[in-house]
């Protein structure tokens, strides 16, 4: 075989390779306290989102007034979003792969209605770690397992 054609199969590998390494985040996922299941998928723009798909404890406290209700969005600083459901809410978005990781992108929580960057890295088929940040460059933050 010349040196060219050589060259062209080991590029058309490496881009397939990429190509099967970007869509592992593709899916269902498992927080690592087990409390919380999500969906990853790919938006139309090529970024990466993921929604809430399940809650261990997916109502109102007893101590809260709307107990026993599905939990709502209660927390979040847009007035007419706050009768939400949670379970449905786009938690992460904007991710862009870079060819490593997931980065750029916007994690939003709930519990307090505020958000933070985030960026992921897969480390298998079954483990992803999440890193939610006050800062861009994910710094100021904490890590959080991902699991299949």
């Amino acid at each position: 075989m010349s040196h060219r054609v050589i060259i062209v199969l080991f590029l058309l590998m490496l881009s397939m390779l990429s190509a099967v390494e970007e869509n592992v985040l593709l899916g269902e996922w498992i927080m690592d306290d087990g409390k919380i299941r999500s969906h990853a998928f790919q938006e139309p723009d090529s970024s990466y989102s993921a929604v809430i798909t399940w809650m261990k404890k997916p109502n109102f406290p007893d101590a809260h007034p709307k107990a026993g209700q599905p939990a709502t969005d209660v927390r979040n600083p847009d007035e007419s979003l706050r009768t939400r459901p949670v379970i449905g809410i786009k938690f992460l978005n904007g991710l862009e792969f870079n060819g490593k990781l997931w980065k750029h992108g916007r994690f939003y929580y709930p519990r307090t209605g505020k958000s933070y960057y985030c960026s992921i890295s897969v480390k298998s088929a079954e483990v992803a770690v999440l890193r939610i940040s006050l800062d861009i460059w994910g710094k100021l933050g904490k890590d959080y397992y991902w699991y299949r």
